[in-house]
């Protein structure tokens, strides 16, 4: 297992796996950020694929890699263990989605070599194993504008059913 240290990171999915990159494969998954060109060639010395990037609101490039663990194993309905997140003293995070985007954290990975029958040829696969928080940028939902206040709920009772059935 390798480590990367001091990383900023983006759209953590660590509590609940999603399926919105692969409809068919749940999984959980990071996105890892730098502007820094030494920590870029640090990130392919480990066999890593930065992406260069541009920020959408600043115009700012910056480079990225997506990692990502897949929620379930070759045995059909055997779900896998989440990533492993704590904070810098090794104590458990138990609500991962409080980690917000220039969060900075280690992250731990596990490269593995196979025969990509895509590309054909052997190739890298990189699987998210841990995240270690050591600044975090607390994320908060906002609260949803579709609704709007319109009084208490009104409840009502259920009718209740006759002893016995009158079409008998």
């Amino acid at each position: 297992m390798a480590t990367l240290n001091n990383c900023e990171v983006r759209w953590p999915i660590l509590k609940d796996p999603s399926n919105n990159f692969d409809e068919s494969k749940p999984r959980w998954s990071i996105e890892i950020v730098t502007r820094n060109k030494a920590q870029k060639a640090e990130w392919e010395a480990a066999g890593l694929s930065p992406k260069l990037k541009e920020d959408k609101e600043t115009g700012e490039a910056y480079y990225s890699v997506r990692l990502s663990k897949n929620a379930y194993g070759s045995d059909p309905g055997a779900i896998k263990n989440p990533p492993q997140v704590v904070d810098g003293l090794m104590e458990p995070i138990t609500d991962p989605n409080i980690i917000g985007n220039g969060s900075i954290c280690n992250i731990a990975y596990y490269q593995s070599e196979y025969f990509s029958q895509k590309e054909k040829k052997m190739t890298k696969r990189n699987t998210l194993m841990g995240v270690q928080v050591l600044k975090l940028r607390k994320y908060t939902p906002k609260p949803k504008d579709d609704f709007k206040p319109v009084g208490a709920t009104e409840i009502i009772e259920p009718v209740e059913a006759p002893d016995s059935n009158p079409f008998v």
